[in-house]
């Protein structure tokens, strides 16, 4: 299992600021990651093919369906795209790696039939998924909080990044719920959960219970705010970010601009080329 190392930690504008980064020139720790990548591609429903089985013909033999199978493979993977910002396997394994450290650093749970992602089927293999690009549950004690993350992945030699501003920009959309941008996650996350919802599950229970009093406070700003954690996050491929741990592309956020709510900034310090790492992710699931 790979290890998150915390090479630096402090509050910037009054917002906590932390940089991870994972030992990838250690083969377990690259491969531990890798495969967990490999694995949550292939959950997507998208990627799925045991449906196949589901259609008992007696003229069908197993090799056939087997063949079948292969061909449909061939033709679920999203087109590659000449812009790297328009392409869906970079923000979807980036936003899956997002998920990945927010999972082991900071208590938060993710079901994946509430995640967009997960459940998108082949009529949108190459569109990205409309929202909010994390969200999730965060339990800290007995506490629970509604996860937002906003996902960006750079390799500017800038600091801050080209990419800080929007993903600021992200985050203010979500704090101040333009179009309900927020209040539809929450709903749609709620919705999602009832396909897996079962009584003897406390935990679940208690989710649920939490997202029913976020909805019923829709109208109480305080609270709503109160219950929402947000991940500003910033994948860095930079050698300054790499190397000494600098925290800058988060200079021009402010907590003052988020008053009454909790956000924390996360940059993964990604010593390797973002854009051949996704796709050597994408292939090596095809190859398999």
């Amino acid at each position: 299992m790979e290890h998150f190392n915390c090479r630096n930690k402090q509050v910037i504008n009054n917002i906590e600021v932390a940089l991870y980064d994972v030992d990838l020139e250690k083969e377990e720790e690259l491969n531990d990651l890798k495969n967990w990548l490999h694995q949550k591609i292939k959950n997507m429903n998208m990627h799925k093919t045991n449906f196949i089985d589901a259609f008992n013909v007696p003229t069908i033999t197993e090799e056939y369906r087997k063949k079948i199978k292969e061909k449909y493979s061939e033709h679920t993977s999203p087109e590659k795209s000449k812009v790297k910002w328009f392409d869906v396997r970079r923000s979807r394994v980036t936003e899956f790696m997002a998920q990945r450290l927010l999972e082991k650093q900071y208590n938060c749970l993710f079901y994946e039939e509430a995640d967009k992602k997960m459940t998108m089927d082949i009529i949108d293999r190459d569109k990205h998924a409309r929202g909010i690009d994390v969200t999730g549950i965060r339990k800290k004690d007995d506490e629970f909080k509604f996860v937002i993350c906003e996902v960006k992945a750079s390799s500017d030699n800038k600091i801050p990044c080209s990419s800080a501003d929007s993903l600021l920009e992200d985050i203010n959309k979500s704090f101040y719920d333009e179009n309900e941008r927020t209040t539809k996650e929450i709903m749609h996350y709620l919705e999602s959960l009832h396909t897996i919802f079962n009584e003897d599950d406390k935990i679940l229970c208690n989710i649920v219970e939490f997202l029913f009093s976020m909805i019923n406070e829709f109208d109480n700003n305080s609270f709503f705010k109160n219950k929402v954690v947000f991940f500003p996050f910033i994948i860095r491929n930079n050698n300054q970010v790499c190397k000494e741990y600098c925290l800058d592309d988060f200079s021009n956020f402010n907590n003052k601009d988020f008053k009454n709510t909790e956000m924390k900034g996360i940059i993964w310090a990604f010593n390797t080329d973002i854009d051949e790492f996704v796709e050597k992710i994408y292939d090596e699931v095809e190859n398999v």
